[in-house]
């Protein structure tokens, strides 16, 4: 029992430190122009642009179900960290309830062309790990 208790003792720390070794890994690297999907607190790089794109939550989601008819389309806000080198700005991507194509926004010389997914039904709730955020980047 004491060897286990010591074992555990010893090996704890270095487990921690592998994990936070993981957290400090290189963003996957997406080509401008190609589409790609981000979770909650995911985050990409865009190759050769030194631009990196964090999808850190949804904050509003009063998009009207699919399967109701509503007075107002409702909206959601996905909220975005958008960084460079030169600087680290935060972003609302605001998509109007009810569209089929994508929303559009632009950061400097760049267009977030963009989808919140998954889309409302009113027998279900979504929770806020669900949600992804579709993205393509271009100039």
């Amino acid at each position: 029992m004491r060897k286990r208790l010591f074992w555990l003792v010893l090996t704890l720390p270095l487990l921690g430190s592998l994990a936070g070794a993981a957290c400090t890994t290189a963003p996957p690297q997406v080509n401008l122009g190609n589409a790609f999907i981000l979770l909650p607190g995911a985050r990409a790089a865009i190759t050769g642009e030194g631009l990196t794109v964090r999808f850190l939550d949804v904050t509003e989601d009063s998009r009207c179900p699919s399967e109701v008819v509503c007075i107002q389309a409702g909206q959601a806000v996905a909220r975005v960290e958008l960084e460079s080198a030169a600087s680290k700005d935060m972003a609302l991507l605001t998509e109007v309830g009810g569209g089929t194509g994508l929303t559009y926004l632009t950061y400097r010389e760049y267009t977030l062309a963009f989808r919140i997914t998954p889309y409302p039904v009113s027998t279900q709730s979504i929770a806020a790990n669900a949600y992804r955020l579709e993205l393509t980047v271009t100039k």
